[in-house]
């Protein structure tokens, strides 16, 4: 079965850009999803927030 979770990592491949780009999305408010869930080092993000995310986002 699949998470509904997914990893920076995980989100940086969905939206097609690398991790680093990523971090810098979020550093700059672009990317305003706020993480559910923090395990360890590692933070989640609900994968049908990221979907929506994408949907209003879209270009």
């Amino acid at each position: 079965m699949a998470s509904s979770y997914l990893t920076r990592a995980e989100v940086a491949r969905l939206l097609n850009v690398s991790v680093a780009t990523f971090d810098r999305m979020r550093a700059d408010g672009r990317f305003d999803v706020h993480p559910a869930m923090w395990g360890g080092v590692r933070l989640y993000y609900l994968k049908s927030d990221v979907i929506g995310w994408m949907g209003r986002n879209r270009k």
